[in-house]
């Protein structure tokens, strides 16, 4: 069978068995371990690319690319509709306008406010614990690993010369 074909068929069982064990045995997943099951795998496939690549010269540079290419669209899918599923600060503007009928008043707005700022502290604790900020002084602050992590960020908006807006 064709490597390319078993990578294809362990995508759709990466899927299924992540929907088994949230739809059947109804288990939750953090925003961590959710990172985890994507990375770790991603991890062994992009080894395995360049264990083949290695052995086998240019001849396997498609595939090799191929693989690693799809896994990260596939990733970034499923990452993003993850996100959106687990209850964004977008779709909690939904639900409270349609539990209001489909108008909001003055007042609607400071409780859409609470819940941007605890989306907020969420965002920020995560990185806190990622060791990519620290708090000094009730101020953020990056930390060495964290300015690393933005220079690489960096690096790719300019590798991909996007255009800086706002």
């Amino acid at each position: 069978m064709d490597l390319y074909l078993i990578f294809i068929l362990y995508l759709v069982l990466h899927f299924a068995l992540y929907f088994a064990l949230v739809h059947g045995l109804a288990i939750s997943f953090s925003e961590r371990r959710v990172f985890a099951y994507h990375a770790l795998p991603f991890a062994f496939w992009l080894i395995f690319s360049g264990a083949t690549f290695w052995s086998q010269g240019v001849a396997s540079l498609a595939l090799t690319s191929a693989i690693i290419c799809t896994h990260g669209i596939y990733t970034s899918v499923f990452l993003n509709l993850w996100s959106l599923s687990e209850g964004s600060y977008f779709m909690a503007v939904l639900r409270h306008f349609v539990a209001r009928q489909g108008s909001l008043q003055a007042s609607d707005f400071s409780e859409l406010e609470k819940i941007g700022d605890g989306k907020k502290a969420s965002r920020l604790d995560a990185l806190v614990q990622l060791g990519v900020l620290r708090l000094v002084d009730n101020t953020y602050q990056l930390t060495g690993f964290g300015r690393r992590v933005s220079d690489v960020l960096a690096a790719i908006r300019w590798m991909g010369n996007h255009q800086h807006i706002g």
